[in-house]
C-alpha cells in the first residue's frame, strides 16, 4: 500500500511465536532474536526494487537459522550434559523428571532431557562455546603477564 508522500508500507511479517517457534525462543534475546530481524530487514529492502535478490537471500538465511536453532532445542541430552547447561545438578534434574515437572524425553531408567525443556537456575549463564577453547589458570595467567617482555 503507498502512502501520500510517495512511500511504501512494509506488512510486518509473523513473530517467531505465530510462525511455530519453540517457546524457548522467545524469551530470549540474541541470536533468537536473529531471524525475525533479519525477516524485517529484508521487508525494508524489498521496498527498493533492485534489493529483492538481498531481501530473498535474507530470508533464507534466517530461515536456515530458525531451523538449526529449533533442532538445536529438539536435542536430547543425558542428566549429567543437562546438569552442565542449566546450573542444577543431575540429582535434581532427575527428581523433576521423575515427579512430571520436566518431561522425560528417554526411557525409564535413561531419562533425558530436551535441551528445550530444560529448567534454567537463575542466575546461571548458558555455557559459552569460547570458554571451552580458553587452557589456563589464573596463576599461569598472572606469571606470564609478570615475565612478559614489554610490547608483547
Amino acid at each position: 500500500m503507498q502512502a501520500r508522500d510517495g512511500t511504501v508500507a512494509v506488512t510486518p511479517t509473523l513473530s517467531a511465536r505465530a510462525r511455530g517457534a519453540p517457546p524457548f525462543a522467545s524469551p530470549r534475546g540474541g541470536i533468537f532474536a536473529l531471524p525475525d530481524a533479519w525477516r524485517t530487514r529484508a521487508a525494508e529492502l524489498r521496498t527498493w526494487a533492485a534489493a529483492e535478490q538481498a531481501a530473498t537471500a535474507l530470508d533464507r538465511v534466517a530461515d536456515e537459522l530458525e531451523t538449526e536453532l529449533r533442532a538445536d532445542g529438539e536435542a536430547e541430552l543425558n542428566l549429567e550434559q543437562a546438569a552442565a547447561e542449566c546450573g542444577y545438578s543431575a540429582r535434581h534434574l532427575a527428581r523433576l523428571v521423575r515427579d512430571g515437572s520436566v518431561a522425560n524425553a528417554g526411557r525409564k531408567n535413561a531419562p533425558r532431557i530436551r535441551r528445550g525443556d530444560l529448567p534454567r537456575k537463575p542466575g546461571t549463564l548458558p555455557p559459552d562455546p569460547l570458554a571451552a577453547t580458553f587452557v589456563g589458570d589464573r596463576g599461569r595467567i598472572a606469571r606470564s603477564v609478570v615475565h612478559s617482555e614489554p610490547g608483547d
